[in-house]
């Protein structure tokens, strides 16, 4: 008797934990302030949904971005959210914890959803909201706790909305992504020519480059190399190169004992107030916030 063959179903999406729903009330400011700003960083993923109204998201190393109405964004965990808040703002936010490697493609885009994503995506603020309540001040932990009568199968369910909802964000991520074997090999020279400008900026952040010294550098016109960074960063040369520069200070602020304006010097910013000014832009905070998120001192 012939061995019966039977195919194994991956798990590509796979929700460990539902850290918390929240379904906002419509926010309320103040007349003589348009907005609420907010900087906040968590270890867990967050579907951060647009029901109504402008929601503005700087996500660490990323540029800003405009969300409105019908549209979710996926923040990474341990990056630095800075949130710009319009004043008919109404969001709703999804916590997970989610170690997929596939997260990866998903990290930090906004995503517009069908009509029928939003209608789920609604479903299920709705139905989190009644089955999650904050735990109590005197409690042991902080967060949310399940509410009673609450089943697994419930919760099981639940999940499993949430990891088909990604499912279909990523299968759309990745046809947006297919492209011509002709375009693929473009794709590839301009990477391998990224790859080269990047470690060339690298080599020199203590410096203020100018575009014409990387093409100086490159051979390239400034035309192929703004090409380049806009297919491979999404921003051009310079701005890539602060970003590195960033990235830089924000390892020398956890890992040495360097001052804000030594770390100026060295990585040869015109002056300290130049250097805080380009970080709050990038990060979202001053260096001395960062520095003091990182510590507590």
């Amino acid at each position: 008797m012939k061995q019966r063959n039977e195919t194994a179903v991956e798990n590509v999406f796979s929700v460990e934990s539902i850290v918390s729903v929240f379904h906002n009330a419509p926010v309320i400011v103040k007349k003589e302030s348009a907005r609420r700003d907010h900087s906040v960083m968590y270890d867990f993923w967050q579907l951060f949904y647009v029901e109504k109204g402008v929601y503005k998201v700087q996500m660490e190393d990323c540029p800003m971005h405009s969300m409105e109405q019908g549209q979710l964004l996926l923040c990474e965990p341990g990056k630095l959210r800075t949130s710009h808040i319009g004043s008919d703002a109404r969001v709703g936010i999804i916590n997970v914890r989610c170690n997929s490697p596939k997260m990866r493609r998903l990290r930090n885009r906004v995503i517009t959803l069908t009509e029928q994503e939003k209608a789920e995506m609604l479903s299920l603020l709705q139905e989190g909201v009644g089955m999650f309540r904050n735990l109590p001040e005197s409690a042991p932990y902080t967060g949310q706790h399940v509410v009673d009568g609450t089943t697994k199968y419930q919760l099981q369910v639940f999940k499993n909305r949430i990891e088909i909802l990604l499912v279909g964000f990523y299968v759309r991520r990745v046809k947006e992504e297919e492209v011509s074997p002709s375009i693929q090999n473009q794709l590839n020279y301009y990477e391998q020519k990224f790859r080269m400008i990047e470690e060339y900026m690298k080599e020199h952040l203590g410096e203020t480059l100018t575009i014409e010294d990387v093409c100086e550098y490159t051979g390239f016109s400034v035309n192929t190399v703004k090409r380049i960074f806009r297919q491979q960063a999404d921003c051009g040369a310079i701005h890539y190169f602060l970003k590195l520069k960033i990235k830089e200070a924000k390892r020398l602020l956890g890992e040495t004992d360097l001052t804000v304006t030594q770390i100026s010097d060295r990585l040869g910013f015109s002056g300290v107030h130049y250097f805080s000014k380009t970080f709050k832009r990038f990060v979202g905070v001053s260096p001395r916030e960062y520095a003091y998120s990182l510590t507590g001192v």
